[in-house]
């Protein structure tokens, strides 16, 4: 999707990517085999502002999405499934201290914080 800019870019990749937006999108989805399918169609629904480099939860939230980037990119993928290269990212987002401050700000971003 366009962004107007590298960081509305990543802050949407925060967004998009931290736990507490797949738990807040699963109630849409349709299951299948494999369970849920097209959040891709469903995250729509989320009230995500509009990025505003003016306010500072959307700048954690690049910064957090620069310092994840950087953590995934040293993720060796091997000859993995996607699936698994997945899982050893998480894993390594988790093991840096990313994944909790990222899923904190997307909370109060999203008015799910409590």
């Amino acid at each position: 999707m366009p962004t107007s800019s590298e960081n509305e870019a990543k802050y949407l990749t925060a967004v998009l990517n931290a736990p507490v937006t797949t738990e807040m999108v699963a109630e849409y989805q349709s299951r299948g085999l494999f369970g849920a399918r097209h959040i891709d169609k469903n995250v729509r629904r989320l009230p995500i502002p509009k990025f505003d480099p003016a306010y500072p939860l959307h700048m954690q939230l690049v910064d957090l999405a620069s310092r994840a980037e950087k953590i995934a990119a040293g993720v060796d993928a091997g000859n993995y499934r996607f699936q698994r290269h997945r899982r050893l990212v998480r894993d390594a987002l988790a093991k840096a201290g990313i994944t909790e401050p990222m899923n904190a700000a997307v909370k109060t971003l999203l008015g799910e914080d409590d």
